[in-house]
C-alpha cells in the first residue's frame, strides 16, 4: 500500500489552517484599530485636560495680578484694610501678600489669610521670615521681568506657589514716582485636586524653565524638581503653538502619549502624558480575552469538523475496503453504503 493523506486529514488540516488564519488576521486588525482609537482617545483626553487647566490658570493669575496692583496702589488709602479684606476674601487662593519698595526686603504692608494660618497652625512670621529662608524670593527677577512665578513649597509644608509683581506708582500727572514689588503666595487647591483626579495620565505644571509648580506627589514638588530635560518639556518649549499633542520618549526608554499647553504669556506650562503601557493596557487585555475566546471557538469548530469529516469519509472508507477485497478475488463482497449521495451510486 502506498502512503497517502486521508481526506479526513486534509479536511481537518484545511479547516485548522483557515480558522487559525482568521483568528490571527482578526487579532492583527483588532489590535491596530483599537490602538488607533485608544491613541486618539488619550490624545483628546490630554488635550482637553491641559487646555482646561491652562484656561483656569490664565484666569487665576490675571485676576491675582490685578489684585496685587490694587494692593499696591491703595496702600496709602485710609480704606486700605477694608479693601484688602474685600479683595483677598476666603474664595481667593491667595494666602499671603506683602508690599516692598524697590531694593528693600522689609515689607511696608502685609496681608495674611487667617483661616489658612489657623488651619495649618502657622503664624504670619512663617511667610515673612521662615519661608523666604527656604525658598528665596526672586526680587531681582520680579523687577526685571515685571512679574515672576516660582515654586514656594517646602518640605513638611503645604503646596504653595510664589507670585511677585512689580507695580509703578504714578502721580496725578501720570509720571512714575516710585516702584513697588508685591509678593504673594497662593495655595493651588483646585488645580492640585484636578491633577490628583487623573488616573490614566500624569499631569504636572511647571514654569518656563521646567521647575515644578504643581505636582500630584507633594514629596516630588517639595524637592524643587525640574523637568526641563524631559522630551515632553523640550517639545513644548520648542513648539510655536500654545496647545498640541505629541508622542514623546519617556525616562525609561518607552513612549508616551502626551499633550502640553502654554499659559499666562508662556510663563506656565501644563504637561500631561500617559505611557503607552498604561494607555494600551485595556487593548492588551482585550487581545488576551480574544485569544482565549478564539481557542475555545477553534476547539469547538475542530470538534464539529472532525464529526462532519467522519460522516463524509466513512462511506468512502467502506468503499475502499470493498474494492480492496474485490481486487484480491473475493467477488462475493457486498459493499453496503448507507449515504444518499454520489458515494452510494459509486458503491452500487
Amino acid at each position: 500500500m502506498f502512503k497517502f493523506f486521508s481526506i479526513r486529514a486534509k479536511f481537518l488540516t484545511v479547516m485548522s489552517a483557515l480558522l487559525m488564519s482568521c483568528l490571527v488576521i482578526y487579532l492583527l486588525i483588532a489590535v491596530q484599530v483599537f490602538k488607533t482609537d485608544k491613541t486618539e482617545l488619550i490624545f483628546d483626553l490630554n488635550r482637553s485636560t491641559v487646555s482646561n487647566l491652562s484656561a483656569e490658570i490664565e484666569t487665576e493669575f490675571v485676576g491675582i495680578g490685578d489684585k496685587f496692583k490694587i494692593f499696591a496702589l491703595t496702600s496709602q488709602s485710609k480704606e486700605f484694610d477694608n479693601l484688602v479684606q474685600t479683595i483677598f476674601n476666603d474664595r481667593t487662593s491667595v494666602v499671603f501678600v506683602s508690599l516692598h519698595r524697590q531694593g528693600e526686603t522689609k515689607a511696608l504692608k502685609t496681608f495674611s489669610n487667617k483661616k489658612f494660618l489657623d488651619t495649618y497652625g502657622l503664624q504670619s512670621a512663617f511667610f515673612e521670615s521662615e519661608l523666604p529662608l527656604q525658598r528665596q524670593v526672586p526680587l531681582d527677577n520680579i523687577i526685571k521681568h515685571g512679574e515672576y512665578i516660582w515654586n514656594a513649597s517646602v518640605e513638611n509644608g503645604v503646596p504653595l506657589i510664589g507670585y511677585g509683581r512689580s507695580v509703578v506708582i504714578e502721580d496725578a500727572k501720570g509720571l512714575p514716582v516710585d516702584q513697588m514689588a508685591v509678593i504673594g503666595y497662593m495655595q493651588p487647591v483646585k488645580t492640585l485636586k484636578a491633577l490628583q483626579m487623573s488616573r490614566i495620565n500624569e499631569v504636572v505644571i511647571t514654569d518656563a524653565n521646567g521647575n515644578l509648580l504643581v505636582h500630584p506627589d507633594y514629596k516630588t514638588l517639595s524637592k524643587n524638581a525640574n523637568v526641563g530635560s524631559t522630551a515632553l518639556f523640550k517639545t513644548a518649549a520648542d513648539s510655536k503653538v500654545n496647545v498640541s499633542v505629541a508622542t514623546v520618549k519617556d525616562e525609561v526608554g518607552g513612549e508616551s502619549l502626551a499633550a502640553f499647553a502654554k499659559s499666562y504669556q508662556g510663563q506656565i506650562f501644563v504637561l500631561a502624558r500617559a505611557s503607552q503601557e498604561v494607555a494600551f493596557g485595556v487593548v492588551y487585555q482585550l487581545v488576551a480575552r480574544s485569544v482565549s475566546f478564539g481557542v475555545i471557538a477553534i476547539t469547538v469548530s475542530l470538534l464539529f469538523a472532525f464529526l462532519l469529516s467522519r460522516s463524509l469519509t466513512r462511506p468512502i472508507s467502506i468503499l475502499v475496503d470493498g474494492m480492496h477485497k474485490v481486487s484480491e478475488g473475493d467477488l462475493t463482497t457486498q459493499i453496503d453504503v448507507q449515504s444518499k449521495d454520489e458515494t452510494k451510486l459509486l458503491a452500487s
